[in-house]
């Protein structure tokens, strides 16, 4: 497992607070349905063998796990700024048994982008680390993202969605107290498609929404602009 320094932007822990990070699983587990929701996630990533894909935001581990598990002939790769959450996702990862590659940086940092390599990736997923980065910080993650896919790649990007009823935001309120009312801004206004598209991706669709203690949790799928075949191949296997 290699490892790559850098952040090139602001970071705030899973849960807020760096102290707080061993209990994340647990938190997700109880409050935000995280079973459905990672179910969810594989099935919209769709993993097919031999594929290379990416796990922006990995945390401690427990969706890149699934996604091996899921389809363990493809080449698993993940990333994430918080070494707490790494170290425990190493030690789940070696519990396993199973090979995947980690990196400690920022998808924005050069030096951490180089190791993993421009148009190597058949698919990147993300799952609720958007709403912690500012709208600069997503659009720069965003060109990265796109830099880092291969011709006709995917992007699922999974995180809070728009709040368009009173209550919904009411109910996410205690999250934008811990995580920043700028960083969610864009995720409760519904922005997160526009800035795809902003930023060179095509064929930006919503796929699902569950509903959450905390509101709506949206899964929107974007692809790479160039080769329209390889593209048109991939949903049909969707």
């Amino acid at each position: 497992m290699s490892r790559k320094n850098g952040a090139s932007f602001s970071y705030v822990p899973p849960l807020g607070f760096r102290w707080l990070t061993p209990c994340y699983d647990l938190v997700t587990r109880l409050l935000v349905r995280d079973t459905t929701l990672k179910t969810s996630l594989l099935d919209e990533v769709s993993p097919q063998p031999g594929e290379k894909l990416l796990d922006l935001g990995c945390g401690t581990g427990t969706f890149i796990l699934l996604l091996k598990r899921r389809a363990p002939h493809t080449h698993v790769e993940g990333i994430d700024l918080d070494e707490r959450a790494l170290t425990i996702a190493r030690r789940k990862i070696a519990e396993a048994n199973l090979d995947i590659t980690l990196h400690h940086g920022s998808i924005t940092h050069p030096q951490t982008v180089a190791a993993l390599g421009h148009g190597t990736f058949d698919g990147v997923v993300s799952s609720l680390v958007f709403h912690h980065l500012k709208k600069t910080e997503k659009l720069a993650a965003m060109r990265e993202i796109l830099r880092l896919l291969k011709p006709g790649g995917r992007f699922i990007l999974a995180d809070w969605g728009p709040m368009d009823r009173w209550l919904e935001r009411v109910v996410f309120y205690p999250v934008r107290l811990l995580d920043g009312f700028e960083t969610t801004a864009d995720n409760v206004t519904g922005r997160l498609p526009l800035m795809l598209e902003e930023t060179g991706f095509v064929d930006v669709e919503k796929r699902r929404t569950h509903m959450t203690l905390f509101g709506p949790f949206t899964y929107y799928c974007a692809w790479h602009p160039k080769n329209e075949r390889s593209r048109s191949e991939d949903k049909s296997k969707r």
